[in-house]
């Protein structure tokens, strides 16, 4: 009853509100309500309604709303066909909705009382709360709302020319001049007017879709520079601000540190570059073998980009900064960059020093998949996944060192199995920021259950952990895999993967808190699931620094499967400020387009990879996007960029690297039989040919292998992760590449 009830309240208020912002004509209410202030505008349209019902009545008690509604607007009042059936009307003043209403519903009737929302200046959203009850004459059930709305189709209203930015400041530099300016309420942009003489107006030189701070490059020393700045939005654009002025000098203190510092590696040599600073003289480089390089380290004076640094030893990290000089002196340091020579003098090659040739496979006594790596703080490395013995399966675990033999303090001999008492696979590995291992996966209670376990350093269960070390969760008893496993930067646990609704599958996530238990922030139970309409699987997780989640997948059928991403706010609504309401299908051309791995680089771009048979048989797939959920076109194609290496080839995880170089680890047949296979693409999408062969290596373990997934180690060390047929059963099978 709760939910259906509070749907229909909703519905109310959104009528409501849209009324607030109804039409704004200058003459009098013809509609009865003379003595109100007359709408702000016309909220004519469809809106969506989110928010959640509290109850002193458990039953009751933190109903979700989720509520579509139509609006149709006349002069103060409105009606409101919600996309349950409900219709309801109401009436507004200024921007104030307040209502009231009774109805039935469920057999009983609901009576709301107490509505008030208040609408947004543009009539794009509104929040309020309202008091609310429903009886059938046998049970009754009383409590309030609080709701949030956002519209979905028409137009803004109620929009005023916003007013002149306040504090105007510019500030000089060599060849340049700094504006700044606080920002106005109501303004979507901002215009700089400038000239070299006082008395700056619109009709000079004008700089539109500035923002504060603005940098006005390419000046002339010693040249005065006056500016003026406006605020824009949709009714027009502010007077003037205050006008102010500055002059651009050659600097009379040391230059600026050096921008985009980059390192490569070669044979027994690194080559650092960067950009050119205005005013410097000269270069100083510091480095060291360790990072957190400073002025007190090792020093070459004198440099000019680029620069080789020779003799140095194969397969060692080295950690460089460089500063800029001239007559004022040195700069501050630059940001640290690090490579490791190598004695091929292109990455991507087998580092000899892990295992015997870079490779090295583990027997666990069964079949043994794996299917997930991660790196500890000692750059040891675990490999993750499934034991089969007996037909039944269970989490597993390797710890390697650094030289690829297994770790004799973790497990039993560097191994271990875990039975989490039903048929249980590890998909996904992750590592806190305590150097626990998380490890997610399923496992086969009544049906396949999300299934995370943690594990302390030397291997053993963590009991602080749902008390026994791992926690299973059930959505609706039917198949439902956790997929992939992060961690937030709160702490908390995320998994991600698919729950079956009857029909087909939907996207499911699950939020945990760092003791186990469900993060009831998270959508009020930390569980959410999300119909695409169609068989929608997730393959990949991340999260933001805010707490938001995005996961990637697929949609669609057996016979045509579209790549999908959605994102979710902190509490495990929908963002709907990403895409289109929060959801992005793409079709590759293919039938069967997959994503599989979300990351992001340095600068916030999403970065996902996968697969597509849109030529007829699987390419890797790579695509970037920005963080709205628009393709970034300085990508490839429009964003996307499909790889065909000659075969059967499948993307299935990414890693970035410290120059923001996309690598993905994937399977190719392309060599015969089924092999790890990487690609490294620069920033722009294409192939970096420094990389082994024209950007391509290829790993084979000896038999059927199957790379599964890929991380960087703090020396920037590839490290990929999967499974290897023997010809008698299935290995863990774990490499090491030369940055």
């Amino acid at each position: 009853m709760a939910k259906k009830a509070l749907s229909y309240i909703f519905i109310t208020f959104l009528a409501l509100t849209l009324g607030a912002c109804g039409s704004s004509s200058g003459g009098g209410d013809n509609n009865g309500n003379s003595g109100n202030t007359p709408p702000i505008g016309d909220l004519s349209g469809t809106w969506q309604v989110t928010g959640t019902e509290s109850s002193p009545i458990p039953a009751c008690d933190g109903v979700p709303i989720n509520v579509i509604a139509t609006i149709v607007q006349s002069g103060s009042n409105l009606t409101a066909n919600g996309d349950d059936g409900s219709v309801l009307s109401g009436t507004i003043s200024g921007n104030t909705v307040s209502m009231s209403g009774t109805y039935p519903e469920d057999g009983g009737t609901t009576v709301v009382s107490s509505l008030t929302a208040t609408v947004a200046a543009d009539c794009n959203s509104f929040s309020g709360s309202d008091v609310w009850s429903w009886s059938d004459g046998v049970f009754s059930c009383s409590g309030t709302s609080v709701f949030n709305a956002v519209r979905l189709t028409g137009t803004g209203c109620g929009v005023t020319i916003p007013s002149a930015p306040q504090n105007i400041q510019a500030t000089s530099a060599d060849s340049q001049v700094t504006v700044s300016w606080n920002t106005v309420s109501g303004a979507t942009s901002y215009n700089i007017y400038w000239n070299t003489i006082g008395g700056v107006s619109t009709s000079n030189n004008q700089i539109t879709n500035a923002t504060s701070p603005y940098v006005h490059t390419s000046l002339t020393n010693g040249a005065a520079y006056y500016y003026v700045v406006t605020a824009v939005n949709a009714a027009g654009e502010s007077v003037l601000s205050n006008e102010v002025s500055a002059t651009p000098q050659v600097p009379v203190g040391p230059p600026s540190a050096p921008q985009n510092v980059q390192v490569s590696s070669g044979n027994s040599q690194l080559t650092i570059s960067w950009n050119v600073v205005s005013g410097a003289t000269s270069y100083n480089i510091y480095w060291n073998i360790t990072g957190g390089v400073a002025t007190s380290d090792n020093q070459i004076t004198g440099t000019t980009s680029p620069y080789n640094h020779t003799s140095l030893t194969n397969g060692t990290a080295y950690y460089y900064v460089v500063t800029a000089v001239n007559s004022n002196g040195e700069s501050v340091l630059s940001s640290e960059v690090s490579a490791t020579p190598n004695a091929s003098g292109n990455s991507g090659v087998l580092d000899t020093t892990f295992g015997t040739t870079g490779m090295v496979t583990t027997d666990l006594g069964g079949d043994d998949i794996g299917r997930a790596v991660a790196v500890d703080s000692a750059n040891k490395i675990i490999v993750a996944g499934e034991f089969i013995s007996g037909g039944s399966g269970d989490f597993a675990l390797v710890r390697y060192n650094t030289d690829g033999t297994l770790d004799s303090t973790f497990g039993v001999s560097g191994k271990v199995i875990t039975d989490l008492g039903a048929d249980d696979r590890g998909r996904a590995a992750v590592i806190d920021s305590n150097g626990k291992i998380v490890i997610g996966g399923d496992s086969l209670v009544t049906a396949s259950d999300f299934a995370v376990a943690r594990y302390n350093n030397n291997g053993m269960l963590d009991t602080t952990f749902s008390g026994n070390g791992f926690v299973t969760t059930d959505f609706n008893n039917t198949a439902e895999p956790a997929m992939d496993v992060t961690i937030d930067l709160n702490g908390k646990i995320v998994a991600a993967g698919f729950a079956h609704n009857g029909t087909n599958y939907d996207f499911a996530v699950v939020r945990y808190n760092s003791d186990g238990s469900l993060d009831t922030s998270f959508n009020t139970n930390g569980m959410v699931t999300t119909d695409l309409g169609g068989d929608d699987r997730i393959s990949g997780v991340a999260t933001y620094p805010n707490g938001n989640v995005i996961v990637v997948g697929r949609s669609g059928s057996a016979s045509d499967y579209d790549v999908a991403i959605v994102r979710y706010n902190n509490d495990g609504t929908i963002d709907t400020s990403f895409g289109t309401n929060g959801v992005i299908i793409i079709d590759l051309g293919g039938t069967d387009d997959r994503a599989r791995e979300i990351t992001f680089d340095s600068s916030g771009k999403i970065v996902i990879v996968g697969r597509s048979n849109g030529a007829g048989s699987n390419d890797f797939v790579a695509m970037r996007f920005n963080n709205d959920g628009s393709p970034d076109t300085t990508f490839g194609t429009n964003g996307v960029v499909i790889t065909d290496i000659g075969g059967s080839d499948r993307g299935r995880a990414v890693v970035i690297d410290s120059s923001d170089r996309i690598i993905v680890l994937g399977t190719s047949n392309s060599q015969g039989g089924d092999d790890f296979a990487v690609i490294r693409y620069n920033i722009d999408g294409s192939l970096d040919t420094t990389f082994d062969t024209n950007g391509i290596a290829y790993i084979d373990f000896g038999g059927d292998d199957r790379g599964i997934d890929i991380v960087l180690d703090s020396n920037g060390m590839i490290i990929v992760g999967g499974r290897s047929d023997t010809g008698s059963g299935y290995d863990f099978a774990a490499a090491r590449l030369l940055p």
